[in-house]
């Protein structure tokens, strides 16, 4: 975090005469020099008012801030004062940051300002959070964020795979904010978020709802299972910040009509996943030959049926121990009616984040796999440039086992992505076959195997990105 600097230099015509006529004086002496009228500031923990603190004895003076001040202290500055205004303090320490005054002669002073800790009690204290984040997804504006909060022994959360695989509680928090570009931005910031009445991508600064294994709930394992889901359908999340540290607090209306409170403290990371391209230019695949088809029907969407489709090029290989050789990849999933069970019908399919029939999913990350529409050039083995599509068309035309296939698409960077395909294509039926989360849980990024999980994982879902 960047340090907070409030500087407000003073010249007096009155203390330079002065100076001038009584310039006897030690500039270090305790009768002359600097002062500050108060040296300690309280607040208390749930005050949010404005104190002042009054600077004297000096001509010229700044005021800066430590990096403890972050986040819950705004601290300004007139001719003659220094102001100090706090958020509120949800956390159980108590805050203290230190401002140092200092005199166009390197003298100091400095004030200690401290904020009491809240006594309140929540029903649950998370052991840890992070988020990830996926800048403007959906293309409406908001920055989208996927919270995720944890609570047990630490040994038994799964932190690579993001969910508690023994005895724990899991809470996913589905928001859009602000959007942000690029780095420090994307911190979510102080302030208080109500739960929205539905899932609203375009409403700012506003948590989604949960239903239907989308948006905002609090998830039960026990022995490895999940064992029960709590929609979050009301109330609000609080975020405040002291130097490195961050503190949310959650007041929320569950689907049971209970309310449930929490808290989380400590260090709280954002991990930035916007772009999901290395693409710095237009590219069109080459050279694909091999092409396989993976139905897994209903199994993470209800109400439609889920495909993947792998294309490589030919003389690469997907096997247990990764890529072999060098070449192109297209990977690609459809949506389509529950009626459609023997193959992907004819058809133009709209490159969509949307789920509904009919559609290419677009390209996103999820439990270091790469979901929906990806376009990867492998070399040696190796993963060299990936990107995900987000955007425009892939035509199909099918003559029983052979399809011809054609993608027009775009990365979030704007690179067109184009690729082609004709041949005949393997279709396996992966319904009821523990396919995807065998997949999801070994962690596996290969081709073949990333069959992948509803649209909610982009939002709701158990989001860790590789460098965490």
């Amino acid at each position: 975090m960047k340090r907070r600097h409030v500087v407000k230099t003073v010249g007096l015509v009155a203390a330079l005469l002065s100076a001038a006529l009584f310039g006897g004086c030690d500039p270090d002496s305790k009768e002359g020099g600097l002062r500050v009228s108060e040296n300690y500031v309280w607040f208390n923990p749930g005050e949010t008012h404005t104190e002042s603190v009054f600077v004297s004895g000096a001509a010229e003076w700044s005021a800066v801030a430590d990096q403890e001040s972050e986040g819950w202290l705004t601290v300004t500055a007139d001719e003659v004062n220094i102001y100090m205004t706090p958020c509120e303090n949800f956390g159980s320490m108590v805050r203290k940051a230190l401002i140092t005054v200092t005199a166009g002669d390197g003298s100091t002073q400095t004030v200690t300002v401290e904020q009491g800790a809240s006594e309140a009690e929540y029903d649950m204290q998370f052991d840890e959070g992070y988020s990830c984040y996926f800048g403007d997804l959906a293309a409406i504006g908001t920055g989208l964020h996927s919270l995720v909060f944890k609570m047990g022994d630490a040994e038994s959360i799964d932190a690579a795979n993001g969910y508690a695989v023994e005895e724990g509680i899991q809470m996913i928090v589905g928001m859009a904010a602000s959007y942000a570009k690029t780095g420090s931005d994307v911190r979510i910031a102080s302030g208080e978020y109500p739960v929205n009445d539905y899932m609203d991508y375009t409403a700012e600064n506003t948590l989604f709802p949960g239903a239907n294994a989308q948006g905002s709930m609090v998830q039960y394992y026990s022995a490895g299972v999940l064992t029960d889901i709590k929609y979050v359908v009301g109330g609000s999340m609080k975020v405040s910040y002291a130097g490195t540290g961050c503190t949310f607090v959650f007041d929320f209306e569950l689907s049971d009509g209970t309310v449930f409170t929490a808290r989380c403290e400590g260090d709280f990371a954002v991990y930035h996943l916007v772009t999901n391209t290395t693409l710095a230019e237009d590219i069109e695949a080459a050279g694909l030959a091999v092409g396989g088809l993976s139905f897994v029907g209903e199994e993470y969407m209800a109400g439609l049926n889920y495909w993947s489709m792998v294309l490589l090029a030919d003389g690469l290989d997907v096997g247990d121990a990764g890529f072999t050789g060098s070449g192109d990849i297209l990977m690609l999933e459809f949506l389509t009616p529950l009626s459609v069970t023997e193959g992907i019908p004819s058809g133009t399919y709209p490159v969509s984040f949307e789920d509904r029939e009919s559609v290419a999913m677009a390209g996103f990350v999820y439990r270091n796999l790469f979901m929906g529409c990806f376009y990867m050039g492998i070399e040696n083995g190796a993963i060299g440039n990936v990107a995900a599509v987000v955007s425009g068309t892939v035509t199909v035309e099918r003559d029983g086992e052979t399809y011809a296939v054609a993608l027009d698409g775009a990365d979030m960077a704007g690179n067109r992505i184009m690729a082609a395909f004709r041949g005949a294509v393997e279709v396996s039926d992966e319904r009821d076959t523990g396919f995807l989360e065998s997949a999801v849980l070994r962690g596996r990024a290969s081709a073949a195997e990333a069959v992948r999980a509803s649209a909610y994982g982009r939002m709701a879902g158990y989001c860790m990105p590789a460098d965490r």
